[in-house]
């Protein structure tokens, strides 16, 4: 159905550029219809059909039985050599279907038990039911880049073998005597089979890798099949029982295909080569019959096919699709069939032939008919260049470092009260090793700027990084004492502070367990303010001379940071990590020195800054781990902070407890000292899912809610057993909104509201106060108390985490 015609694509898309409001807007001004009304209209449209051309599938469905359904996704299932049980990947108890996992099934207790995790691709047994050969895609190489590996289960044992090292091998099949494996690699965009050679009866030996082979364990021959360099993808091969020919699907264009490779000639030639799909083939044990998965019928089916007579047979009729099919010796078979929105894992128990006028599905694909022609508007389509052919270049010269053009976005900030304008800029080479990102804000008000730049280069391996800060901020104090007796001022003071930080840090970013996971950092910083105001004494007021810039703080900091990850990946991973940890420790040797006051030189008639030196050591950081309540969606969050300077040092120094990235019931500076215990932890639960509701430009998520508690302190004298009881405890609950915004940048809003249980007095700012006994004017700090009391805060970001 086209009710609009294709022009409507383009209207719908330039009414989305002047309509940031919303995608309905821009849809409804194109059509003159409401986008729910639209989209209603062509669902019901899509479900008639769909129900019409199915009709007679629906009354004629050979699917057999489901054993594993309970998942999103079950793959490439194989049975043992004595029939009894059915290995596979799963992605069972996870959210996607590249979470997969490797299981087996038995079929007579009907029992699942997985057997290994972070498994990818097809499965294979070997012939004596000991061995099951798989691939891996992780990072454990030189590199840390994820390429796919070949690794060998024991059973028997329970013991896994790696025996192949950044070879970028999958689809692994043993040979019928179980001491060779035919899998694939990928190298250039192109795909070749390969051949494992002398794999032993016991893996023990393979635990190292050849020296003179780098990519394969000691002991084992690696053998280069084929050679094909136009681009051609390989996907499942397999062994024929006469352990000569490998049978594989493969394809250069749109489509699979099956072909097969004779090992003694080093030939291939194609089985079928068609316009119809086919794909994952499978050998009877006897030899004679080719089991695969074709979408002749317009729906992905299971087929065999006799190699001495060519006799095609249709195995099943299903409605959404059936692929990767496995057969017993026994004639049973098991395959993975789409329906309900999952691949499920089905059984057949025998073969029996199904009409292939009974599973038609009547909607042909126009790109497939043989007279096919696309609208001359895409003459070209689906492209205009040929795959196979690599084009010619005149020269061939080594890759210089080419950035590209600079990307600025403008940016208009609401900062502490005041308007601040200004723009990010960024750029990065090609291959996207150095980048450059930066910052220009300014405050109309008091010309304060905030101004970045960040270098990084990572074509050595580790990455370099280079960052330059200079942030000025404008703070106006006022202080002042009232009469008892009556209405004159004794004494105000208005005074203007105007800081400035100027920071250099140089490092370089390694990788250690996972890729930049070890940071080492150099940085120096210095401090600086500048005053002026005036002071009202004695019935006028006075000015305050300016000073310069008064450095009051300089340092040069060396340290070593190393972070993990291991969040588990699901669809609420943003919102409520369902599993995993965040870990984060940092250790550093400070050289700071701290303004003391001021010295006259009598030799020079100038004052000098006296600085404290403050040289120490500083250790700090957080463990936070998240625990899934078995059965729900819910998940208890756990997060331990701490820190410890050992020597004594200006309270300047002090780790601080209180706000929001610690005891949220009590004020930042509230809880502070040179060493600090943090334990805070939540109780989060889903309140609403899929949403699926756009508000102007937010389109809204998720809602989850949680329980909050919080329990510790820090200080400065030594630890022990008697600083538990001044311990702070504070509760309070969290509500978390999963929105995006314009349909792209993630935005996350999160509202805490937190009580404080314990009440305490700590050290506010110096205040000026009146001695009404000798009228004198004296300057103290200010008492402040703190809990028993409600501290609400708000977040929008763009993830919910503070530490990342």
């Amino acid at each position: 159905m086209s009710k609009f015609g294709e022009n409507i694509i383009e209207k719908i898309a330039s009414n989305s550029k002047r309509r940031l409001s919303s995608f309905d807007a821009a849809v409804k001004d194109a059509t003159s219809q409401p986008l729910n009304e639209l989209y209603k209209e062509w669902l019901n449209h899509l479900t008639a059909q769909y129900r019409s051309s199915t009709d007679n599938i629906q009354k004629n469905v050979v699917e057999g039985t489901a054993i594993e359904k309970e998942s999103t996704g079950n793959f490439f299932p194989a049975f043992s050599p004595d029939g009894s049980k059915i290995a596979f990947i799963s992605n069972h108890g996870n959210d996607y279907l590249s979470q997969t996992a490797l299981y087996i099934y038995d079929i007579k207790k009907q029992s699942l038990k997985k057997i290994m995790s972070e498994v990818d691709g097809s499965v294979s047994w070997s012939p004596d039911g000991r061995y099951l050969a798989y691939a891996k895609n992780l990072h454990f190489n030189q590199y840390r880049s994820q390429v796919n590996d070949i690794y060998i289960y024991d059973l028997q044992k329970e013991v896994e073998t790696r025996i192949t090292f950044g070879l970028r091998m999958l689809a692994p099949s043993f040979s019928p005597d179980g001491h060779s494996i035919v899998g694939v690699v990928n190298q250039d965009g192109t795909n070749n089979l390969i051949l494992l050679t002398h794999i032993p009866t016991e893996l023990s030996a393979l635990n190292e890798k050849d020296d003179k082979n780098m990519f394969v364990s000691k002991g084992i021959d690696a053998q280069w099949l084929t050679r094909f360099d136009d681009g051609r993808q390989i996907y499942k091969p397999i062994f024929h029982p006469d352990g000569q020919r490998i049978f594989f699907d493969t394809s250069i264009d749109d489509g699979r295909d099956i072909a097969v490779f004779d090992i003694k000639t080093g030939q291939w030639q194609m089985v079928f080569d068609k316009p119809h799909d086919e794909r994952s083939p499978v050998i009877s044990s006897d030899g004679n019959s080719l089991y695969y998965s074709c979408d002749e019928t317009g729906i992905f089916n299971i087929y065999k096919f006799d190699l001495s007579s060519h006799q095609k047979t249709l195995l099943t009729n299903v409605i959404g699709g059936a692929f990767y099919p496995s057969v017993s010796d026994n004639g049973e078979i098991s395959f993975t069939l789409y329906k309900d929105t999952r691949y499920q894992l089905n059984y057949l128990s025998n073969e029996k032939a199904v009409e292939q006028l009974k599973a038609t599905y009547p909607v042909v694909n126009p790109n497939l008919a043989s007279n096919a022609v696309y609208p001359a508007r895409y003459a070209t389509y689906p492209k205009s260049y040929k795959d196979t052919l690599v084009p010619s270049f005149d020269s061939i010269t080594s890759y210089k470092t080419t950035f590209l053009d600079f990307s600025v976005l403008p940016i208009a900030r609401i900062d502490y009260g005041t308007f601040k304008p200004g723009a990010y800029f960024y750029s990065s080479d090609v291959l996207n090793k150095s980048l450059f990102f930066g910052g220009i804000l300014f405050n109309l008000t008091d010309f304060d700027r905030d101004l970045f730049g960040i270098f990084e280069f990572g074509g050595f391996g580790p990455t370099f990084f280079l960052e330059l800060y200079n942030v000025t901020r404008s703070k106006t104090f006022t202080d002042n004492v009232d009469p008892t007796n009556d209405d004159i001022v004794k004494y105000e003071s208005i005074q203007t502070n105007r800081f400035e930080l100027r920071e250099v840090d140089a490092g370089i970013d390694l990788s250690l367990v996972s890729p930049r996971d070890i940071r080492l950092n150099y940085m120096h910083s210095e401090y600086f303010v500048k005053i002026k105001g005036k002071e009202f004494e004695g019935g006028e007021y006075t000015a305050i001379p300016s000073t310069g810039n008064i450095k009051y703080f300089y340092g040069n900091d060396f340290s070593i940071a190393w972070k993990w990850s291991s969040l588990k990946p699901s669809v609420d991973y943003d919102i409520n990590p369902r599993g995993g940890r965040r870990i984060n420790f940092k250790y550093g040797y400070n050289l700071d020195h701290l303004f003391e006051g001021f010295a006259f030189n009598s030799n020079t008639g100038s004052s000098a800054v006296i600085y404290q030196k403050a040289f120490h050591h500083r250790l700090e950081g957080y463990w936070n781990e998240f625990l899934k309540i078995p059965g729900t969606t819910h998940t208890l969050d756990v997060n331990f902070q701490g820190g410890i300077i050992p020597t004594r040092v200006d309270s300047f120094y002090n780790f601080f407890g209180g706000g929001l990235l610690g005891l949220k019931g009590y004020s930042y500076y509230s809880i502070e000292g040179s060493r600090m215990a943090l334990f805070t932890s939540y109780y989060r639960f889903p309140i609403f899912r899929n949403i699926d509701r756009s508000l102007g430009f937010l389109y809204l998520d998720k809602i989850f809610g949680a329980f909050y508690f919080g329990y510790g302190n820090a200080w400065s004298n030594k630890t022990s057993f008697n600083q538990l009881k001044h311990f702070k405890k504070d509760v309070g609950g969290e509500l978390r909104i999963e929105f995006n915004s314009f349909y792209v940048y993630p935005t996350r809003v999160t509202f805490s509201a937190v009580y404080g249980l314990d009440e305490f007095i700590s050290d506010g700012p110096v205040i000026t106060k009146q001695d009404f006994n000798t009228g004198n004017l004296i300057k103290q700090n200010q008492k402040i108390s703190n809990g028993k009391e409600w501290r609400y805060y708000l977040t929008v970001l763009f993830g919910f985490s503070l530490f990342d």
